[in-house]
């Protein structure tokens, strides 16, 4: 009997079958783990990616309606799958503007959202986890658009308020040559037009004009809080022939060459005023062929003066256009009243062959509530042909000094809402460019030129390189 235990203790035999039984069971336990890990993590992700999207499509619309960012941000959650409790589904949506909590984001441009979502598992049911609760927080900032060349309700001079910032709004017809100052509407780096020229490789063609697909030009921002009795005007708009660089308003022309025509097209408030194309309504377009003179216009003008200073207030006043009434308005609604928002206003030239000059004009907008602004978007073109301080001359030198952008907390990183910043800088130049003050007839440089008048002999001009 203790023979046959003994040898039954020392028989080997079938005892792999329930060590790879044990083994087994880890091993499957292990990919299960596996699976429901990967499973969990990638869901992680996919959540992650709608904060994301939901915080991308709500912010867009802080600077309009903190109910209409709030409401955004859901939507775009729902249509990534994440629908929230307040729409029936089975997630928690939490979307937070800087009014309701000033601890969630630095500043009134940003928004959070979060979502919390349950994910179901697989193998780990067996050890009671049916489910697995994930939360992930994203927060966006909104940076609007730098407002350029003026911080006011006007841009440009006004001759009939006394507002002389010495600067005129420019865009040059499509076939002057880019090297007299248009960096974006030129089409021709040098002389010549159509298939003959040189092309610009920094053209941006006119198309769509009198359209909602109208694209080119220069865009400029109407800022308005209350926009009840909105009003947009023009300032010498059509592109005058008379006078000369130097005179007036500086239009000039080139010999051989058709008039230029000018449209200025208004939009209706858009949370994304760079691309007037994303469904804008457009308002209000005035489409000015060009003249020869301005008496063509106002009878009293005498077409000898130089300068605006030699017309009378009441005619200077006359001057100005406004958009809904104008004798050249192609289009209008009947009201501009859209409520508060960035209004964008489009300034473009009807493309032609042979068409080349340089039209200058200024802006200025009024509301029956708090004051507006209108500022350059993207970039701008200005010109000065005003001295500082003297009237303007072929040999002396040509000076501004100007603000070229206001910048808000949500572009420098302040937190909070108030502090406004601005810049200044000087240019010894008739100044005809895009996006900085350079040197007349030449694209902007990255750093502009500083002059001291003061400091500098007779006559001394910039010379700012290509």
């Amino acid at each position: 009997m203790r023979r046959r235990l003994t040898r039954l203790l020392e028989d080997q035999h079938g005892a792999v079958l329930p060590l790879l039984a044990l083994i087994l069971v880890v091993l499957l336990g292990s990919a299960g783990f596996a699976v429901d890990l990967g499973w969990i993590y990638w869901n992680a992700i996919e959540i992650q990616h709608g904060a994301d999207s939901a915080a991308l499509g709500g912010v867009v619309y802080t600077s309009e309606s903190t109910e209409k960012a709030e409401a955004e941000g859901r939507e775009v959650a729902a249509i990534n799958g994440y629908i929230d409790e307040t729409m029936g589904g089975p997630d928690i949506v939490e979307i937070t503007t800087y009014e309701e909590d000033e601890t969630a984001v630095d500043n009134d441009s940003e928004l959070r959202a979060t979502i919390t979502h349950e994910v179901p598992t697989f193998f780990m049911k067996v050890f009671g986890m049916n489910s697995v609760t994930i939360q992930r927080t994203a927060v966006a900032r909104y940076v609007l658009p730098l407002a350029l060349g003026s911080p006011e309700s006007y841009f440009g001079n006004d001759p009939a308020l006394g507002h002389e910032p010495g600067l005129w709004g420019s865009i040059h017809g499509t076939y002057t040559p880019k090297k007299d100052g248009d960096r974006y509407s030129a089409l021709c780096a040098g002389g010549g037009s159509g298939s003959g020229c040189t092309p610009n490789e920094e053209q941006r063609p006119s198309s769509g004009w009198g359209t909602a697909a109208a694209d080119g030009g220069y865009l400029y921002g109407i800022e308005v809080e209350d926009s009840s009795g909105l009003s947009v005007e023009i300032f010498d708009g059509p592109y005058y022939t008379e006078g000369g660089s130097l005179v007036l308003s500086g239009d000039s022309s080139m010999s051989g060459s058709e008039d230029i025509v000018t449209w200025f097209m208004l939009y209706g408030p858009d949370p994304t005023p760079l691309d007037t194309t994303d469904g804008n309504e457009l308002l209000c377009t005035v489409r000015y062929e060009a003249r020869d003179s301005r008496q063509e216009d106002f009878p009293s003008w005498d077409p000898g003066w130089t300068s605006f200073s030699q017309a009378s207030q009441a005619l200077l006043g006359t001057m100005w256009d406004d958009m809904s009434s104008s004798a050249d308005q192609q289009y209008c609604a009947a009201s501009l009243d859209r409520g508060p928002g960035i209004y964008p206003l489009r300034v473009m030239i009807e493309h032609s062959d042979t068409q080349k000059g340089r039209n200058k004009y200024s802006l200025r907008v009024n509301t029956a509530g708090p004051k507006p602004y209108i500022y350059g978007i993207g970039d701008i073109g200005i010109y000065a042909n005003v001295e500082e301080g003297g009237p303007p001359s072929s040999t002396s030198p040509r000076w501004r000094r100007f603000m070229p952008a206001r910048i808000s907390s949500s572009s420098c990183g302040i937190r909070g809402t108030s502090p406004v910043a601005t810049t200044r800088t000087t240019s010894p130049c008739t100044t005809d460019s895009a996006t900085s003050p350079t040197a007349p007839g030449r694209p902007p440089t990255a750093t502009p030129e500083t002059w001291d008048p003061a400091s500098s002999p007779p006559g001394a001009r910039c010379s700012t390189g290509t």
